[in-house]
């Protein structure tokens, strides 16, 4: 039977959340992400900036992926303590909204609207590679 542990204060629509050791990220639409440090207070402890409208975020180790209404997605490194930085910013085609993400060890897995599933490779956080979805060719007939 699930119980309430805590509640925390949100005057936002919360849109999706993951944990990093004792900090919960959540992504809060043109707010950014928050995140909250339960244990100490029911308040978001700050906000990630947003490119857009922060719609999904994946949690690794020391990083937090956010998808981003309008097709980007931003990766930061947070730490227990201190404020988090972004490393990265990689924009999809706005024909291709980013979804849901996860990660694979330095890979992070993405939901791609039209393309399927994207894949960026994160080995070099300050620059990610695109590995899927590869350009498209368009054929024109006539």
């Amino acid at each position: 039977n699930p119980r309430e542990l805590t509640r925390l204060a949100a005057d936002f629509g919360a849109r999706d959340a993951c944990w990093i050791g004792e900090r919960l990220y959540v992504a809060a639409g043109s707010k950014g992400t928050a995140f909250y440090d339960p244990e100490s207070s029911a308040r978001p402890l700050g906000f990630l900036p947003p490119s857009r409208s922060a719609q999904h975020v994946a949690c690794e180790a020391s990083q937090v992926a956010v998808s981003n209404m309008g097709s980007t997605i931003q990766l930061f490194d947070v730490l227990p303590t201190g404020t988090p930085l972004e490393r990265a910013r990689t924009r999809v085609h706005r024909s291709s909204p980013t979804g849901r993400s996860r990660f694979d060890g330095t890979r992070l897995w993405v939901a791609v609207d039209a393309a399927g599933m994207g894949l960026l490779d994160l080995a070099d956080p300050a620059n990610p590679e695109r590995v899927l979805p590869r350009r498209r060719e368009f054929k024109v007939s006539y």
